[in-house]
């Protein structure tokens, strides 16, 4: 599941909004999105399970969490689950984005709950990175996602 999921968000990061950025619109139509992945030789259970994914991120993001709400000596303390899965540098690249406010605990949270559902046992540094872009990408100031696009760029020209 996991791999399907990240290669699609990964594929349309990288293909599908950045071709929007040119047309300057705010809208992608689902059906235009299914057929240009199938297209690109993903499974339509993979595009799918990627697309609810994604819409999962916008129900968490209208939901009034009151209990998230973090004081400014407050720390995340991860379960064992978690740990298992987002390895020392995901849990330092999610601390590093919130000490630099490029991220609420809320989107943190989100973040977390996003990569749990891929039913992974670990991920990826750069799969992080694209599931944090997911969570913020559609947030009033789009500046973590313009360096996270940033760092992306650099790493994949290493």
């Amino acid at each position: 599941m996991k791999d399907d999921i990240v290669n699609v968000l990964t594929y349309m990061f990288d293909c599908l909004f950045e071709k929007n950025k040119e047309h300057l619109s705010n809208e992608i139509d689902d059906e235009a999105i299914k057929d240009f992945l199938a297209d690109a030789g993903f499974k339509p259970e993979g595009i799918e399970k990627a697309i609810n994914w994604l819409e999962d991120i916008i129900v968490l993001k209208n939901e009034k969490i009151t209990s998230l709400i973090s004081s400014k000596n407050s720390i995340r303390i991860y379960n064992d689950a978690e740990k298992l899965i987002l390895d020392t540098k995901a849990r330092n690249f999610l601390l590093f984005m919130e000490n630099t406010k490029q991220i609420s605990s809320h989107q943190r949270e989100i973040i977390i709950e996003q990569v749990m559902l891929l039913n992974n046992y670990t991920i990826s540094l750069d799969d992080l990175k694209y599931i944090t872009m997911a969570v913020i990408s559609d947030s009033s100031d789009n500046s973590a996602t313009k360096e996270l696009t940033s760092i992306n760029e650099k790493n994949t020209k290493q």
